[in-house]
């Protein structure tokens, strides 16, 4: 493995490996960019093969969070926080706490906040040991939102931008909708969907306890295998599983109309990107509408109001307008559309800064 070589792919310019063996913890940091302010890192704990697979992702992870940073235009620079192992064996106060003890060895470039894969709880054992956390006080409390809340209501916003571009409709009902995974973001995700009217939708899980839970609270919903979702016929196909996740086999499958994620970026092969293109599906990446944590904790770290916060998410609605228009108007993909536009805002932010 060419370390240096993977983060030239992704322009990473820090990559930082850490073990403590005392408690089982296996760290590995990226930093992507700093250049709009501190590094707000997504963070991920899962039971990498190698530690080759385990690199790459928290490169890709930072690499995308730094485009969503900059398409918001928060205050916040790309990175990651890859935690390798098992959640159920390595995941305990003591484990947390060594973490917290490593972050502060970046003295405030980075910030690790409450996300998908770290419970309230694990956040605030981190909190005893550093300052630089987000989620964890009273402030974050105020927005009455879960990171999970914000990015599902966020991405609400984004669909409703795909939906009228592709249907010249203003709202989601009487759309079918995919939806793959329903573990935290997927769950909200399919909330929201559930607020509009006559709208149909279809779901899978490889856990069923998940799906039971959504079952028993909406009979309606259909619940399908996990190899069987690909075939379903839908308006909009949402995956909540990994990146780089959708292979050429599954893609060929598809039938729908658009696809999206709330993970950053679903699609890396570029055969896939071709039989999506010549399936004439919108594919609308998801770190282009998947930044309501990002604003949520924006919001807490600059002390805004709970307004800002709803105001924030629904420009991720014109956001992917414009995006979409713009992929229209140059024949590129929305993915293009959508970097090319986040590279000139982090270039002139990076200009205008020079200037101090």
């Amino acid at each position: 493995m060419d370390i240096f070589q993977l983060m030239r792919q992704t322009n990473n310019y820090e990559l930082t490996f850490y073990e403590e063996p005392s408690v089982s913890l296996r760290a590995i940091i990226a930093i992507n960019n700093t250049v709009l302010g501190p590094v707000l890192a997504s963070t991920k704990i899962f039971n990498f093969n190698n530690f080759e697979k385990a690199a790459n992702a928290a490169l890709s992870m930072a690499y995308y969070n730094t485009f969503r940073s900059a398409l918001l235009k928060t205050q916040f620079g790309g990175g990651s926080i890859i935690l390798c192992g098992d959640p159920k064996k390595v995941k305990n106060e003591f484990y947390l706490r060594a973490l917290g003890i490593y972050i502060n060895k970046f003295a405030g470039k980075i910030f690790i906040a409450r996300g998908s894969d770290l419970t309230e709880e694990d956040i605030h054992y981190i909190w005893r040991e550093t300052d630089y956390v987000l989620g964890a006080d009273e402030l974050y409390l105020k927005h009455a939102l879960s990171p999970a809340q914000a990015t599902a209501k966020g991405m609400i916003y984004g669909l409703k931008a795909a939906v009228k571009d592709q249907f010249s409709k203003d709202d989601l009902s009487g759309l079918t909708f995919v939806v793959q995974g329903v573990d935290n973001i997927g769950y909200h995700i399919i909330e929201e969907l559930l607020k509009f009217d006559n709208v149909n939708v279809i779901i899978t899980d490889r856990i069923y306890d998940k799906i039971k839970e959504i079952q028993d609270r909406v009979p309606d919903v259909k619940v399908v295998r996990p190899g069987e979702i690909f075939k379903q016929k839908c308006d909009i196909f949402i995956s909540s599983t990994f990146d780089n996740n959708l292979t050429p086999e599954q893609a060929e499958q598809l039938n729908t109309k658009i696809l999206t994620s709330s993970v950053n970026n679903l699609i890396d092969d570029p055969q896939t990107q071709k039989i999506i293109a010549e399936k004439n599906i919108l594919h609308v990446p998801g770190y282009v509408i998947n930044g309501g944590e990002i604003i949520l904790f924006e919001s807490e770290f600059y002390g805004s109001e709970p307004d800002s916060v709803e105001q924030k998410l629904f420009e991720i609605y014109n956001i992917t307008l414009s995006l979409l228009k713009t992929a229209k108007e140059q024949n590129i993909s929305v993915n293009q559309a959508a970097i090319n536009t986040a590279k000139q805002y982090l270039e002139n932010i990076s200009a205008i800064k020079k200037l101090r």
